[in-house]
């Protein structure tokens, strides 16, 4: 029940995060004060062990809290539950049994439910001989500021750093080169002698090599000499992802390519890095980066390259996300190398690119084809034993994209094609969207189609079908689904069935499907109309453009569904979304090891995931969307709504009612049974061909994407004023 600091082994989940380094970093030789560990049985137990015979009357003494639930990789409770410095003997037994009813108090309670914990876990007591410090204070191997890992940072006070914990004193702050600790700026007055600066960063890096990740650690010094009292992993900051590859590197955000903001799985990470290392294709070898929270694509070569690729680079970029432009031009500004690309992605970008000029020019290929050879791929899987299956996963994307693209993106010329010619002859833009909204066969709409059979029929026979249907083909699509850890509908029948009985209760009698139905004779109508206005070359020329529209374009969703079939059966042989199938063929992971990736993962869904950041930490931010009296955002989807918000963070977390405007971080294929009641679109993140874009114009609904941290902007009740064409969004009074 009470264990001396240094004499054995501990178990973090024993004694909590605090007393578990402080004993570890002991073990390995650093400057820890003496002391002991009071356990947390030990306060359960009716024959307590002596304290007293473990301390003596000749000393002062620091008595802290080590809860059971904080300094790990996720939580902290710095400042949050007691602490008693330069304790006497005769209160060192009191102070102890102060210290453990601290993690009842109000402000550790309240912390603990910002993080969803609902109780205690249990509190261990740290009592340590007092170091009578001259100068106290705090390293960061990461500078929490602005996210560098090439920076130190160290904030020293004179006296004890309790004040500085507390916040009662403003420190003296040294920013420090990390392999140069002879370069650095202070602010403040400057207390640290040069010989203690690389001292201290001599310890804190051991420390942080010893845990392998950033640290936020506490030291004393007296008479010159240094004593760690605390270390913890930083929970503020964003993890950088390592790479070897030498240079400042730009790291493209996984998530937003994927137009999501959640963090991803370890299970779905390792899938996503198993997929892309191929030899084949050397570029794309270990691009695919995972800090333990996000995901992120090295894209330096794209970015470096000159100014007349560069152009069209940026230009590609912007259809995924309208910020990507500006933050290529701030790195490029950073980093002046300039080479072409790679002879590897050349030829490959030279292959797709007669590909598809090939189609877009005959436009004769069956457009059974593409849907065919997805469909047979997907049953080739279907067939694969388990350890077939492992050992395929590189093929499970690859394929679907090289044969498949070069079809989808003949689909996207023609749309953006037939756009032009609407602008260049001036003909009516209504026509032009009842022919985009008309399109027939794209696995995504008859997704939301028929999720509104199921709400338009529930309660009846033929709903109970029209359920089971949907189930089998679109149970595995949820928000997110990318990341193949993320729990799937189909996972979870019984919230399922509830969240339609609900969602039922608000629909509006009125079938979807007959409304595609008539979109689709009204884009007919268009179509014999023009015939009879235009000329026959003229005819001719936009017929050739709707074609590939309807030929392929509609095929830009199979892709995505046909993957998450695939990862469907790969889920069935997880055990974990915290242990990943790599994890698995080795044995797998122990118990410590899964909660840590967890409590990381939950975490990180309540961080920002940044677009970019470079490989040495810095996040690169775009210019604020937010103006004087609007907000400007970017437009996707023309028309002007005004309506209620109805803000919705993760898409089971309300129900959208008819003609709102839903708020959100972001839209994928998962959310397409939600888009189809809006009356507008808003998303933090997206570009002109992202899912919620193509959306909303095939659905007529006003969007605009693009505008970070717009879920905390708006409140559900708000009026607004979106305008799709201008991309402002004005609250009205």
């Amino acid at each position: 029940m009470i264990k001396v600091i240094g004499d054995a082994r501990l178990f973090k989940q024993n004694v909590g995060g605090k007393a578990f380094y402080l004993n570890d970093l002991k073990l390995k030789g650093f400057p820890i004060p003496d002391g002991i560990i009071v356990e947390n049985d030990y306060f359960k137990s009716s024959e307590k062990e002596d304290i007293s015979t473990f301390i003596s009357k000749k000393k002062l003494y620091a008595v802290r809290s080590s809860a059971l639930d904080e300094d790990g990789s996720s939580y902290s409770f710095a400042g949050l539950q007691d602490t008693y410095l330069n304790v006497t003997y005769d209160h060192v037994i009191d102070k102890v049994e102060a210290c453990y009813q601290s993690q009842f108090n109000e402000r550790a309670t309240e912390y603990r439910k910002s993080f969803g914990i609902e109780a205690s876990k249990g509190m261990t007591v740290v009592v340590q001989e007092m170091v009578d410090a001259d100068y106290a204070g705090v390293i960061f191997t990461q500078n929490p500021l602005n996210n560098r890992i090439d920076q130190v940072v160290i904030e020293v006070i004179t006296g004890l750093g309790e004040k500085l914990v507390s916040g009662y004193l403003s420190p003296s702050t040294y920013t420090i080169k990390r392999n140069n600790p002879d370069q650095y700026d202070v602010q403040g007055e400057s207390l640290l002698t040069e010989n203690l600066i690389k001292e201290l960063i001599d310890y804190a890096q051991k420390i942080e090599d010893v845990y392998e990740i950033p640290q936020d650690i506490e030291f004393a010094i007296r008479d010159n000499i240094v004593y760690i009292l605390q270390a913890r992993p930083i929970t503020t900051i964003t993890f950088v992802p390592k790479t070897d590859r030498e240079g400042l590197r730009f790291f493209l955000s996984f998530a937003h390519i994927q137009n999501m903001t959640y963090p991803m799985t370890p299970a779905g990470a390792d899938m996503i890095q198993s997929i892309f290392s191929i030899e084949k294709q050397p570029f794309f070898h270990e691009r695919m980066l995972y800090n333990g929270e996000y995901m992120f694509i090295d894209i330096t070569e794209l970015l470096l390259t000159p100014n007349f690729i560069f152009n069209k680079v940026i230009n590609i970029l912007s259809k995924i996300n309208f910020d990507l432009p500006e933050l290529s031009k701030i790195y490029r500004k950073k980093n002046k190398t300039r080479k072409m690309l790679p002879f590897s992605l050349i030829k490959l970008q030279l292959v797709a690119a007669f590909r598809i000029m090939h189609i877009v020019k005959k436009n004769s290929q069956s457009t059974n084809s593409v849907g065919d050879y997805m469909k047979n791929h997907l049953e080739r899987f279907k067939g694969y034993s388990e350890e077939e299956l492992l050992n395929f996963r590189s093929e499970s994307i690859i394929p679907v994209f090289i044969n498949c693209l070069p079809y989808i993106l003949a689909g996207i010329i023609g749309f953006f094609r037939l756009e032009r010619l609407f602008e260049k002859w001036q003909l009516n833009m209504d026509d032009y969207k009842k022919l985009i909204s008309g399109l027939e066969g794209n696995i995504t709409t008859e997704m939301g189609l028929l999720y509104d059979d199921m709400l338009l029929h529930y309660g009846t026979d033929q709903g109970e079908k029209i359920i089971e249907n949907y189930l089998d083909k679109f149970g595995m699509r949820v928000d997110g689904e990318i990341d193949l850890g993320r729990p799937r509908p189909k996972d979870d029948i019984v919230s399922f069935r509830k969240q339609i009985a609900e969602a039922s209760k608000y629909h509006n009698g009125r079938s979807l499907r007959e409304q595609h139905s008539k979109r689709v004779k009204e884009a007919d109508e268009v179509v014999d109309r023009l015939r009879s206005v235009l000329s026959r070359r003229k005819y001719n020329q936009l017929l050739h453009e709707l074609k590939l529209v309807r030929n392929f374009y509609i095929y830009r969703e199979h892709p995505k569904y046909t993957i998450v079939r695939i990862f469907d059966l790969y889920r069935n042989l997880l055990n974990s979304p915290f242990e990943s199938l790599s994890d698995q063929i080795i044995g797998g992971c122990n118990e410590e090891v899964i909660m840590d990736r967890k409590t990381k993962y939950e975490l990180a869904m309540g961080k920002k995931i940044p677009l970019a950041m470079l490989s040495n930490g810095m996040i690169l931010n775009p210019t604020s969307k937010i103006k004087e009296g609007y907000i400007q955002g970017f437009g996707v989807s023309s028309g002007i709504v005004t309506a209620r918000v109805r803000v919705i963070e993760h898409m089971n977390d309300d129900v959208l009612l008819e003609g709102e405007i839903l708020v959100t971080k972001f839209t994928d294929p998962g959310w397409t049974p939600v888009l189809s009641k809006a009356g507008g679109i808003i998303t933090e993140v997206g570009g002109m061909m992202t899912h919620g874009a193509i959306v909303s114009r095939e659905y007529g609904i006003p969007a605009v994407v693009g505008v970070p941290d717009v879920i905390d902007y708006f409140k559900t009740g708000d009026v607004i004023t979106l305008n799709g064409d201008t991309g402002q969004i004005t609250k009205e009074v």
